[in-house]
């Protein structure tokens, strides 16, 4: 197998050249390269022949928009794959309405390039066996029911590697990773005439398989040991898996027939792993539409399109990883420019708060909760700058009275408490002293106390508890609302970046910044909670770090 490589960029010639050779271990090819648009021409003139053809749609010598046009004319004997930087929807769409061959992008990765190639290599090799097959028939008038048969399949699997193509690139578009997820059911469905399909994505940090799945009109999130059941069974052995009659397999597990009312009779299930065998997650097909059970072709099949699926997925992740850390970069440089806009003015309030206090000693208090609530802003604000910016490894640690601490922060939320018509009941249990960054650990209470006062807005009850642990080694704080709760899917993310719920101007900061916090004093932060039944929020902390 020839193929032909239009790149102009050395690195990128590389990376594809590597990808090629991992992919394509089990196939027989020679590659030449080509760096500009009239080389290309030359190369494509040269009597090699079968050439796949990788072309870069940025290719030197040649306008952009010009490119495809010229290949149309001159090149429909060749394989033609179209590669650009960016997932261009409407390049992808154009490639695939102009019937070229593939279509891939550098951003989601050199194995994305490589898995088009390998689908093309296999869609030709099936062409070639259909040509062979069609001049055995014209040849033999007398040809028996088993050929008939034999080509019948072939073709229905050349149909069937082409849609993988064509659906290839349509799930290449998709950025957001929930998205994604919901194409890839609806397209492996169609693809193995399945009655459904299920996705399990791999938690690697906590070694489940997890799936959302739908309940009546909202989606649950099912999470479930990675060695339970048929997807565990195949998560652990990375085999796929042929199941004639689920009803009679030891593995089976009828949870999710029961949750969905769906009934399951057969299945095929396989690994989704990437090219360096890492496990994303598993995938199933269930109940084969035309026949009794999926055959030896929808194994071949499915393998195929589970390992361009991994690749997606795998890559999906990275970029929402990526997505992640460019807005923290944003917010980091917003609160950079928060920060130096705001000190002078601040420097400025507190500083008149200062004089006022030498004015009247009536003045005294106020302008000292001027001067604190002044010191308290500027440390938000920086507090933010630094955890956007990742600068949360050292703090000042002083040394208080812990019931005067926590008095001072429920007289601070007395007002907001007033205004939204909640109770409140404490009770500040341990009286000795503590070793904690007063400011941190403040932000950190408050910001949970401001998310319960929200969640009951208007009325209810807020409970804040101060004790220590049974080893006296420790405190332990605990804030508990009569609000609305969370559901599951949020309650497992709160502690993530821009994850809000139930808020009118949430920014998905708060938890973060309090959960990062607490780790920051050794200690550990646990929510319950319940959608309806309102939360209950737990810190434990040295008392001495």
């Amino acid at each position: 197998m020839n193929l032909l490589l239009a790149e102009d960029k050395t690195e990128n010639i590389d990376k594809i050249s590597n990808a090629l050779k991992i992919i394509l271990v089990d196939f027989k090819y020679s590659l030449t390269l080509a760096r500009t648009w009239e080389e290309l021409k030359l190369k494509l003139k040269e009597n090699i022949e079968p050439k796949i053809v990788i072309v870069d749609y940025n290719l030197p010598g040649i306008k952009r928009d010009k490119i495809l046009d010229e290949l149309k004319e001159t090149q429909r004997d060749n394989k033609i794959i179209i590669v650009t930087d960016e997932g261009d929807k409407d390049i992808a769409i154009r490639t695939i309405k102009e019937r070229f061959d593939g279509y891939a992008s550098k951003r989601y990765g050199f194995d994305g390039i490589a898995y088009v190639v390998l689908n093309v290599i296999l869609i030709k090799r099936a062409e070639g066996e259909l040509k062979k097959l069609k001049k055995l028939f014209n040849r033999e008038l007398n040809i028996n029911e088993t050929i008939k048969e034999a080509s019948h399949n072939l073709e229905e699997k050349n149909k069937k590697l082409k849609k993988i193509v064509q659906i290839g690139k349509i799930l290449s578009s998709h950025l957001a990773f929930d998205n994604l997820l919901v194409s890839i059911v609806k397209e492996t469905s169609g693809v193995l005439e399945a009655d459904r399909t299920s996705l399990f994505i791999y938690d690697e940090e906590k070694k489940e398989l997890w799936s959302k799945i739908a309940e009546k009109s909202t989606l649950k999130e099912i999470r479930f040991s990675a060695e339970k059941g048929i997807a565990g069974h195949v998560a652990k052995t990375r085999q796929v898996l042929n199941i004639k009659d689920v009803s009679n397999h030891a593995l089976f597990n009828p949870e999710f027939d029961i949750l969905t009312g769906f009934h399951t009779k057969n299945m095929l299930c396989a690994p989704l792993e990437t090219t360096d065998g890492k496990l994303v997650g598993v995938i199933q097909v269930l109940n084969k539409k035309k026949t009794t059970s999926f055959g030896v072709d929808d194994e071949e099949i499915f393998q195929t399109f589970a390992s361009l699926v991994a690749v997606l997925i795998e890559n999906a992740r990275l970029s929402e990883e990526n997505l992640k850390k460019e807005r923290l970069a944003i917010i980091g440089d917003m609160a950079s420019s928060i920060v130096h806009d705001l000190r002078n003015p601040m420097s400025t309030i507190k500083g008149y708060a200062q004089l006022i206090a030498t004015k009247s000693p009536n003045l005294i208090k106020p302008a000292s909760i001027i001067a604190n609530e002044i010191d308290r802003l500027s440390g938000m604000a920086q507090e933010l700058l630094e955890f956007s910016k990742g600068n949360n490894d050292r703090f000042a640690l002083n040394e208080i009275e812990c019931s005067s601490f926590f008095n001072e922060i429920l007289e601070f939320l007395k007002g907001d408490l007033r205004d939204k018509s909640i109770t409140l009941d404490h009770n500040i249990g341990f009286k000795g002293k503590i070793r904690i960054n007063p400011e941190k650990i403040r932000r950190a209470v408050i910001n949970i106390a401001k998310n319960s006062i929200e969640a009951m807005d208007p009325g209810g009850n807020l409970g804040i508890t101060v004790s220590q642990s049974t080893n006296q080694k420790e405190i332990i704080i605990s804030l508990t609302d009569t609000g609305i709760g969370m559901p599951e899917e949020i309650r497992k993310s709160i502690f993530e970046p821009f994850v809000t719920h139930g808020k009118k101007n949430g920014t998905g900061l708060g938890m973060a910044i309090t959960k990062k916090i607490v780790e920051l004093h050794n200690g550990t932060i646990q929510i319950e909670s319940e959608e309806g039944h309102g939360t209950n929020v737990t810190i434990t902390i040295p008392k001495k770090m």
